[in-house]
């Protein structure tokens, strides 16, 4: 009966305890690109800038940014931003998601994704060759956090697409992917690259970026009240046996 009745007390503190099962994951990550035009020039060695083109040279732009977020949990956010300054030849492209949750209810979940997009557009339509000089800096970075691998999950995503649709070659290509407590990260970096566009030609230098990120949590599903008001009665049950 000793048994017994250590096993009634052990299962009522059990179930007390078990309340206490809370969980928390969450993710963030952020990318950035820039393109410049840096320097334009002729066969005759002839200099020029985005302020003041040569004839028959014309540079154009176009963006497109979308973002989605929703959440169960704690919060979500997502962010893409397209900045196209034709005027001073350069393209800024920006994508940010976080996200967090905290499964104090039974599942919590957060989910967030951010795109941007944006081309720089070179048309010549001149009798000659021009040279056009160019830089690029990037960076990006990404983090899955989780605390109980048993009960939580994240990831996070980056892809980033820098090229050019017919003279120039591939200049960024990155797609990677964080999950459990992964990290990425890449510092600012800057690349020179320069193309020529003969008489007649037309280029288009394009970037797109895609950032992503989701968590989940799952917590223990809190015990219904009346479980706890029959404590007291499992007791008595036992103690009567005990005396009998």
């Amino acid at each position: 009966m000793k048994t017994l009745f250590k096993l009634a007390a052990t299962a009522i503190t059990c179930l007390c305890l078990s309340q206490n099962a809370y969980a928390a994951s969450g993710y963030t990550a952020q990318s950035h690109v820039a393109l410049e035009v840096v320097g334009i020039s002729d066969a005759n060695g002839n200099q020029y800038d985005v302020f003041d083109l040569p004839t028959g040279l014309s540079i154009g732009t176009e963006d497109y940014k979308d973002a989605y977020y929703s959440t169960t949990g704690e919060f979500s956010f997502a962010d893409g931003i397209a900045n196209t300054l034709v005027d001073t030849g350069l393209v800024i492209v920006d994508a940010q998601v976080i996200g967090d949750t905290d499964a104090i209810q039974p599942f919590a979940q957060a989910y967030s994704d951010a795109i941007a997009e944006a081309s720089m557009i070179f048309s010549n339509q001149s009798s000659q060759t021009y040279f056009i000089e160019m830089a690029l800096e990037y960076e990006f970075s990404g983090e899955a956090i989780i605390g109980n691998p048993a009960d939580e999950s994240a990831n996070v995503v980056a892809y980033i697409d820098v090229a050019g649709l017919s003279y120039v070659p591939d200049l960024l290509s990155v797609d990677t992917e964080s999950e459990g407590l992964d990290s990425f990260e890449s510092p600012l970096t800057s690349v020179a690259f320069s193309f020529s566009l003969d008489a007649g030609q037309e280029e288009e230098i394009y970037t797109d970026i895609l950032v992503s990120g989701e968590s989940s949590s799952v917590s223990a599903v809190p015990l219904p009240a009346s479980i706890f008001l029959m404590g007291p009665a499992i007791f008595g049950l036992f103690v009567r046996r005990k005396l009998s």
